[in-house]
């Protein structure tokens, strides 16, 4: 398919498209002075967003995207490398899961204090 359809059909702008093959995180086939792409390209798309959807960023998903390349899909060295990723990614979350916890206990407490005062 080519540029157009291909954005309809995953629901991205050409833009981001672009960018993603400037990264060569997307490598459709080149025709001319047009591009065709296919499963596998929709498969690496909606593999980005997922993996952006996660917290990784660009440079990660290349990253994992040259090790599949290179080593194969189950291959130790990209397995342990999204599993170090997705540690790390959990660790932060975590941190962010207390600190938000910590600003909603503030905010709670304060909102009582409130409602005391206005019960006065």
């Amino acid at each position: 398919m080519q540029m157009g359809e291909f954005c309809l059909t995953i629901g991205a702008t050409s833009d981001a498209v672009r960018h993603y093959m400037s990264l060569g995180l997307l490598c459709p086939d080149k025709n001319g002075l047009r591009y065709t792409f296919g499963e596998k390209d929709m498969s690496d798309f909606y593999a980005i967003k997922e993996l952006q959807d996660l917290g990784l960023t660009l440079p990660e998903i290349r990253k994992i995207f040259i090790l599949k390349e290179q080593h194969g899909c189950g291959a130790p060295e990209l397995i342990e490398t999204i599993s170090q990723r997705l540690r790390t990614l959990s660790d932060e979350l975590v941190a962010k899961r207390q600190r938000l916890n910590q600003k909603i206990e503030a905010v709670e407490s304060i909102l009582a204090a409130l409602e005391r005062r206005g019960d006065d």
